[in-house]
């Protein structure tokens, strides 16, 4: 294919780089390009346009302008059929990927967008600020995506756990006491230890937001809240390469909880957010001084 050839970058000479790089980035505005402009605009001259194309395996520059064209049709074909379980084969070279993973990365958090429930944010923000503790009770893939949630909090002095032992999720929704606030995250809303649970949760009186894709989940019935992701995959891990949309809209959805709290008492919060910033940059610096002392 044209477009791995240029990907690669085989052989080819920093002019002939440096034009292979504006084809890539510019490919469907160059399938309607003249040579002389394409060497204009990239300020090569027209011979090493010429120079690539014969060592990309075409005769001339319009002979590559149509096959280019026919590639960025078909990458645009699969880009607008995405599979979220399989959202790339062994055939698609690295751009195609890359261009297949934002555009499912957009659409699924476009498709989130729509799913929120504004009044549900709003009072999920209200019982986090009014509480300051929260527990994520979350395992495998979501749980990845409750990370950088958990550090973004913090930052603005909340004080979060992630639970994400299987082995402790039971025990610790046991010992929750009723002036917390947890959160539980199960894209599949299937796992039988988070249906456990969440049911503990409920028993002891916690309030409880769920995060799930799956409206018809047991798990619903145990939430005071809940927040739906929109999903192009399937629930188990076992029919799809791995979670990627999921977790699109699961970070999403917890960077709109963060956001909103966050904006309820904005200057004080950016206060500190900046000196937790200005602290952690004084302390990588002394570990940079520390080191220097040991040599």
């Amino acid at each position: 294919m044209i477009i791995e050839r240029l990907e690669k970058q085989e052989d080819l000479t920093t002019s002939e780089k440096m034009l292979a790089e504006y084809i890539l980035k510019n490919m469907d505005l160059v399938c309607s390009m003249k040579l002389r402009d394409l060497a204009e605009a990239v300020f090569v001259s027209p011979p090493t346009v010429s120079r690539l194309c014969k060592k990309l395996g075409v005769d001339d520059f319009n002979q590559f302008k149509i096959i280019l064209a026919k590639e960025c049709s078909e990458i645009h074909q699969k880009i607008r059929g995405i599979d979220g379980n399989y959202p790339f084969s062994s055939m698609d070279t690295p751009r195609t990927i890359i261009n297949i993973l934002s555009r499912l990365a957009i659409e699924q958090i476009v498709a989130t967008t729509d799913e929120i429930d504004l009044a549900v944010l709003h009072k999920v923000a209200s019982e986090i600020i009014k509480r300051q503790n929260i527990d994520i009770y979350s395992i495998g893939s979501s749980a990845a995506s409750c990370e950088g949630f958990v550090d973004k909090m913090e930052n603005i002095g909340y004080h979060v756990n992630l639970i994400d032992d299987i082995l402790r999720m039971v025990n610790r929704a046991k010992c929750t006491a009723t002036k917390a606030f947890s959160i539980v995250v199960s894209h599949s809303g299937i796992s039988p230890a988070t249906l456990k649970t969440i049911r503990c949760l409920r028993k002891n009186k916690v309030s409880t937001l769920l995060i799930t894709a799956n409206p018809y989940s047991e798990m619903v019935a145990y939430a005071d809240y809940i927040l739906f992701t929109s999903s192009k995959e399937k629930l188990l891990q076992t029919e799809k390469i791995d979670t990627f949309a999921a977790q699109y809209a699961i970070h999403f959805i917890l960077d709109c909880i963060y956001s909103v709290v966050f904006s309820r008492n904005f200057d004080k919060n950016l206060d500190k957010v900046h000196h937790r910033n200005c602290y952690q940059f004084d302390l990588s610096q002394q570990f940079v001084y520390d080191d220097e002392l040991d040599y």
